[in-house]
């Protein structure tokens, strides 16, 4: 691994070496072709400036929209409680059942005399 490390220092002082030999010429070169690259890339970026406040106004929008959703739903196992309580209530009244009884005597009896 030092080898490495070695090389990498060696090249790099290199490279800075040369750096520091360029004339004038090639050095505003270099700079008006970084200067160039930087506007380029400034203009062509798919994320500028313009579009943060949309996006950023969107994105609030979703999360207000999708907890509303979320918390203005009823949920499934409310909806079973519900509807268990509501078994239980009908079940144990017993005037509901008493009801029951005496229409199934009144059918019973509508049908006899039918019958007969």
């Amino acid at each position: 691994m030092s080898s490495h490390n070695d090389f990498l220092n060696r090249s790099r002082q290199q490279l800075d070496d040369s750096i520091e030999h360029l004339d004038g010429e090639t050095l505003s070169r270099l700079n008006q072709a970084r200067q160039a690259a930087l506007a380029s890339q400034q203009k062509h970026s798919p994320f500028s400036r313009n579009w943060l406040p949309a996006s950023v106004t969107a994105a609030l929008s979703l999360a207000v929209i999708g907890s509303w959703l979320l918390y203005s739903t009823p949920r499934p196992d409310n909806l079973v409680q519900t509807a268990q309580l509501d078994d239980l209530e009908l079940l144990s009244s017993s005037t509901d059942l008493e009801l029951l009884e005496e229409l199934e005597f009144i059918n019973w009896l509508v049908e006899e005399e039918n019958a007969g």
